[in-house]
């Protein structure tokens, strides 16, 4: 009796070790905001609605383990439910309609990513590894409009996130050259 316990047991930690451990999930923008300029980490703005709704923002349903552990090290993650009045005033403020994804640069300054809708794992995975780079730069918002069905590549716009420059896309703050009197 007491084997069959320790290899439930055993079983029990063989399964849990390969579930990524989640990363921790921030509820008031503010604060996320405060946080990320702290730990000089790019905030991740999940929009979503009910229990887990950040995961609704891929395709697939769930997100690649590759992506919780680049999320759990180099983010600070918050969650806004739409579910909540809240939730809907900030999701409406990003232009996210249902449910989305944003990425701010690790100085809380600039917008480096933003989509409405959902995402695909691949898509979603290269947006979180490309703004966890340290060393990353971020002048303006890259946003993913469709997936090419010829070669499965996402669509890309980037624009500037400076008012003084054409295509401006407001962003966390101010422009990144600091001459846009923002």
């Amino acid at each position: 009796m007491q084997s069959l316990i320790a290899i439930i047991a055993l079983a029990g930690s063989i399964a849990s070790a390969n579930i990524p451990a989640a990363p921790k999930w921030q509820s008031d923008y503010r604060q996320a905001g405060l946080l990320a300029v702290e730990a000089k980490k790019p905030l991740a703005v999940f929009i979503g609605s009910g229990v887990s709704g950040w995961e609704k923002v891929s395709k697939d349903g769930n997100f690649d383990p590759k992506v919780y552990e680049l999320l759990k090290d180099k983010y600070v993650c918050l969650y806004i439910d739409t579910d909540t009045a809240a939730g809907q005033k900030l999701a409406k403020d990003f232009a996210v309609e249902g449910k989305g994804l944003i990425i701010s640069d690790k100085f809380g300054k600039t917008q480096a990513f933003h989509h409405s809708g959902d995402l695909s794992n691949v898509v979603l995975a290269k947006a979180i590894t490309r703004y966890s780079d340290a060393s990353l730069v971020v002048t303006g918002t890259e946003s993913v409009y469709h997936v090419d069905p010829t070669t499965y590549r996402p669509v890309v716009q980037y624009q500037s996130s400076c008012p003084s420059c054409p295509n401006y896309v407001p962003s966390f703050s101010s422009c990144p050259n600091g001459n846009c009197g923002r």
